[in-house]
């Protein structure tokens, strides 16, 4: 933005001192500017509400670098979305993609949970994140196996994000919230809910259903099923 701003302000500056500068006064210059490159602009507040080409590039230009450096003393906002995801399931993914509309960054901080005995490595369950959300530029995937709080702290975040599929997980969801504003008061919970076809998926459903022979593709990326499938195929051969 500052780039392009510093281009037009440069380029309307050749142009007004290169150019005549004239402003419409009457309908016959107006008729007489059309065929001069002059153009009517009516949307900024001042006292004359026609510009030559040049003034508008100029006030353009001007714009653009008064809002460069609104946003360079701005804040950014960075959004911490936790969990075991074991697997990341459809619902997780709405989650994401949806948050990355509101965050300036947000990350998907994988929890190593090895007291859950996860189905996947952690560096598994990274890299399938990785892939899922790879087209979205402002969503990095990580691994942890801190501290929450410590984690959200060390990613200098402001937001921690939580997903709330039914009223089910509503008080154990508050009770958690209570506990890290009382570990971190500058750190904000924010709730998100997933779409409707989304609310009742679990990772632990998704993995029975896997276990059992069913179809999860309705549940999950086409990444994950395949990983579920070659998973569990291997599962298998080890007992």
């Amino acid at each position: 933005m500052k780039k392009h701003g510093l281009m037009l302000f440069r380029l309307c500056s050749f142009l007004m001192l290169s150019n005549r500068i004239s402003f419409i006064t009457n309908e016959t210059d107006a008729e007489m500017a059309g065929t001069a490159g002059i153009v009517r602009w009516t949307h900024f507040s001042c006292p004359l509400a026609l510009f030559t080409l040049s003034e508008y590039l100029l006030h353009l230009s001007i714009k653009l670098l008064i809002f460069d450096a609104h946003m360079s003393t701005r804040t950014l906002l960075t959004a911490i979305y936790p969990g075991t995801f074991d697997p990341f399931t459809s619902g997780h993914e709405d989650v994401v993609r949806r948050a990355a509309r509101l965050f300036d960054k947000v990350i998907v901080a994988v929890a190593e949970s090895a007291h859950k005995t996860p189905l996947f490595l952690l560096a598994d369950r990274v890299d399938m994140g990785r892939l899922i959300f790879d087209d979205l530029p402002t969503v990095q995937v990580t691994g942890f196996s801190s501290l929450l709080i410590d984690f959200v702290r060390s990613q200098n975040a402001q937001i921690l994000l939580r997903g709330l599929r039914a009223a089910s997980d509503f008080e154990y969801e508050f009770q958690m919230a209570g506990m890290n504003r009382q570990l971190a008061p500058e750190v904000e919970t924010v709730f998100l809910t997933p779409a409707d076809q989304f609310m009742f998926i679990s990772s632990t459903m998704v993995r029975e259903i896997a276990r059992l022979g069913g179809d999860v593709s309705r549940f999950v990326h086409p990444v994950i099923e395949e990983r579920l499938k070659r998973q569990l195929e291997k599962e298998s051969t080890l007992r």
